[in-house]
Formats: C-alpha cells, sequence, structure tokens
C-alpha cells in the first residue's frame, strides 16, 4: 500500500477499499460508478510551492519520484460527502488501483495552502484499503470512506468500543468520529466483509 499527504496534519480517516481483490483493473473500476462521472475536478495543477500556497482552493503538485503510487488528477472524479468544509475525490491510481482524495477548507481567519491529502492502494491490494488524516474546520474529525456498487451500507468499529453503522451512496459514506477506527465492516446483498485497518 501507498500512501501520500499533501495536506495540513489531521483529523478524518479516509478509506478506500474494494471487495474484489482478484479482479484486474477494468473490473475494479467498474465497481466504482463514481468515477464514471463526467463532472470537472476543480483541482488546479501547480508546478511549485509557491504557486500552492497562492491558491483559494484545493491544488496537486506531483511528487514525481520514481515508482510512486499517484493518482490520475486528470482523471480524478468529486464526490459528495455531505460535510460542510470538506470535498473528496476518487481517481484512478497510477499503479492500477484507486485512490481518494481530500481537501479541507481553512477554518474562518486562517490561511493555509492548498494541497491535497491523498491515499493510494496498488492493484491487488484492496482487502487492505488505504487510510489518511485530515482536520476539518479546524478540529473536527471525520470519516470519509469510497465502497464498491454493491456495498449497501458500512459500520465503523472503534477503539473505544464504540461503532456506527452508514448508508452508502454514490460509493460514498461520511461521518464525524470521536475515536481511531480499528476496522470497518462492509454489507452486500448476501454477506459482510470486515478490513482491519493497519496501525489501529
Amino acid at each position: 500500500m501507498a500512501v501520500g499527504a499533501q495536506a495540513a496534519a489531521a483529523v478524518v480517516l479516509v478509506v478506500a477499499l474494494n471487495n474484489h481483490g482478484s479482479a484486474g483493473a477494468a473490473t475494479v473500476y467498474a465497481d466504482y460508478s463514481a468515477l464514471d462521472s463526467t463532472a470537472p475536478s476543480g483541482i488546479a495543477i501547480v508546478s511549485s510551492r509557491k504557486e500552492a500556497e497562492a491558491a483559494t482552493g484545493p491544488v496537486w503538485m506531483g511528487r514525481n519520484s520514481a515508482g510512486a503510487v499517484e493518482p490520475e488528477i486528470a482523471a480524478a472524479r468529486p464526490v459528495a460527502v455531505g460535510v460542510p468544509g470538506l470535498r473528496a475525490w476518487a481517481a484512478r491510481s497510477t499503479a492500477g488501483g484507486i485512490c481518494i482524495l481530500a481537501y479541507a477548507s481553512a477554518p474562518p481567519g486562517e490561511s493555509r495552502p492548498g494541497g491535497l491529502g491523498v491515499s493510494c492502494d496498488s492493484n491487488g491490494g484492496w482487502a487492505h484499503g488505504a487510510t489518511m488524516e485530515m482536520t476539518v474546520g479546524g478540529s473536527k474529525p471525520y470519516l470519509v470512506g469510497l465502497a464498491p456498487n454493491d456495498v449497501s451500507s458500512v459500520t465503523l468499529r472503534l477503539d473505544n468500543g464504540g461503532s456506527t453503522t452508514l448508508p452508502v451512496s454514490h460509493n460514498v459514506y461520511a461521518t464525524p468520529i470521536s475515536d481511531a477506527a480499528s476496522s470497518v465492516v462492509f454489507t452486500t446483498a448476501g454477506a459482510q466483509q470486515t478490513v482491519n485497518l493497519g496501525g489501529r
């Protein structure tokens, strides 16, 4: 699993999962209809830190490192999370996997570079997911995730013993969280799949 973060430090857990780990890339992408959207991403591609700091919205400055797994920014598609101040996108990765990107607006009276937080999984690593952290509104922790088309709901299990079940709409779910998440359970028409979140 490859993880990168260009956003300021944080507390939104973002999960990108696919429950068809042995499928090829074409099948995997078909499992995420959010990628079929034709809506523009609204992400500006920049080449310097100075440009990023001058931005008023989300920007991307690729690492261009040999072997780095990155999102295909030109193909990033916005997904609705229903959280004020938080925007998210689904994108294919340069390694044939899927990525989730997130951007939190700066709290009133503050400014920050418009860099994105991003987490990507390489093709074949779907069962492990990908995680990322980011603050929303300066202090509000949220979990945002992507799930395949056949997942109707997810149950988030927290380290404090609590849990919450969320509907999945257009591959996306989102909720405030009170503690770190230890696992997420995906519910389909006929089965459930539990994925332990690494490092939790």
